[in-house]
């Protein structure tokens, strides 16, 4: 078992990007209604960055909020991006070293027809650290550990490394259960006892993409069902 404070894994030698931005109407309001000033890049505060950068970040991360507040005030319903009200506004983000990692490494989610594949990685970058920052925050961790009942044989429409797989626990700072995902394959590298190698899961970048993800699944289930 591996029990390791949730992080985002950034690092100083990874560049800052400058992304482009389709701004999504909840988020265009809020761009439009950010007070002037630069913001900070949140692993930097002595790295300033420009005015329009740090207005577009802080705009997506209040609309998300936003979203899942008016989530809680009507239970059981789901807002999605595809039935999202978009803009042609766009806005360049200059992606803090976080944000870049998770640029790089996970996954994309975006709209055809209403945004670019940059467009839409670089938005769910920025969720995915804020998340994270969230849950340093808040004290959680993530507990790894082997899952006994994953199925680990290759099969004709997935390749798996044939390495035992991880279950993920995401965990507050009482013990309780906010999010899980069970037959993770970190490959041969991570050994099966953490404490027998080098590596441990969140050395690994797939593992820092789970755990940011666990983390922000979590942010949106603290709404009523």
């Amino acid at each position: 078992m591996s029990e390791l404070a949730v992080r985002d894994g950034a690092s100083p030698a990874v560049p800052p990007l400058s992304v482009t931005i389709t701004l999504r109407e909840d988020e265009a309001r809020f761009f439009e209604a950010a007070g002037p000033g630069h913001d900070p890049a949140p692993e930097d505060p002595e790295a300033l960055e420009d005015r329009e950068s740090g207005r577009a970040r802080r705009a997506i991360l209040l609309a998300w909020a936003a979203r899942i507040e008016d989530a809680r005030s009507r239970p059981g319903n789901a807002i999605t991006a595809g039935l999202a009200q978009w803009t042609d506004q766009q806005a360049r983000v200059m992606l803090s070293p976080a944000e870049r990692f998770f640029f790089d490494r996970a996954g994309a989610s975006y709209v055809p027809g209403h945004e670019t594949l940059e467009s839409g990685t670089a938005r769910g970058a920025i969720l995915l650290a804020g998340a994270v920052r969230t849950g340093i925050e808040r004290g959680w961790r993530v507990t790894w550990e082997i899952d006994p009942d994953a199925d680990i044989k290759p099969a004709k429409n997935y390749f798996v490394s044939g390495a035992p797989h991880w279950q993920a626990l995401l965990t507050d700072g009482s013990g309780d259960v906010l999010a899980a995902l069970g037959s993770i394959d970190l490959g041969f590298d991570i050994p099966d006892d953490p404490g027998s190698g080098p590596r441990r899961p969140l050395d690994d970048d797939y593992a820092r993409v789970v755990a940011a993800e666990l983390a922000l699944e979590a942010l949106w289930e603290e709404r009523p069902q």
